[in-house]
């Protein structure tokens, strides 16, 4: 498994209440070629969003704020 989802595993196993995001190496997500459902797995590892690379600052920001229950 991908060493993001083994940290992710480790981390909740340590501190279930963290809220974790993932954040891919590869660039846009579904633009990639054919490879297992990255955030499907992420997700099931308990990360509460995934990113993809080139994180954009909006999107990110928005991500944080839904992982810690921030309302706008």
């Amino acid at each position: 498994m991908g060493i993001c989802i083994d940290t992710t595993k480790g981390i909740l196993k340590n501190s279930p209440l963290m809220p974790v995001i993932v954040v891919s190496g590869f660039m846009f997500g579904g633009s990639s070629p054919e490879m297992p459902d990255f955030e499907a797995m992420a997700i099931e590892a308990g990360a509460k969003a995934v990113q993809y690379k080139p994180i954009r600052p909006k999107v990110f920001l928005q991500a944080i704020n839904d992982a810690i229950g921030v309302a706008e």
